[in-house]
């Protein structure tokens, strides 16, 4: 049997390397909807802050796993929720009046509450 040269042997080699490799399918083309929807239905974390609910599913608060396609509804909602907690903080005020009801009122009234309250403490506080 004749010797090969180093070319035709290293040629002969990877043609036999080549055979025994297994073939891997090549996916299948995916349509723009299928795109879509495995973007859509990908879970994302995020951590929040309030607790929200959406279609009677409750996410939050802390760490939580979601469907992509509800990232920025969450994300706007708990904005919203932040503004709404800072907007309320610093404007109100509340005085426990008779019979243990919370009085919410203004900051600014809460002197002149407090002072008809001690001449008056059953009287009804209207603003």
């Amino acid at each position: 049997m004749p010797k090969l040269s180093k070319k035709d042997a290293l040629a002969k080699e990877t043609k036999r390397a080549r055979k025994s490799m297994k073939r891997v399918p090549r996916m299948p083309e995916q349509t723009p909807e299928q795109l879509e929807r495995f973007e859509r239905d990908r879970r994302v974390e995020l951590t929040l802050r309030f607790k929200h609910t959406i279609n009677g599913v409750q996410y939050g608060p802390g760490r939580v796993g979601l469907p992509n396609g509800l990232v920025a509804t969450l994300l706007e909602q708990e904005s919203r929720a932040e503004e709404e907690v800072e907007r309320f903080r610093g404007t109100r005020s509340a005085i426990i009046g008779a019979g243990n009801r919370v009085i919410m009122m203004a900051p600014e009234l809460i002197e002149t509450a407090v002072a008809g309250m001690a001449a008056d403490p059953y009287a009804t506080l209207r603003g």
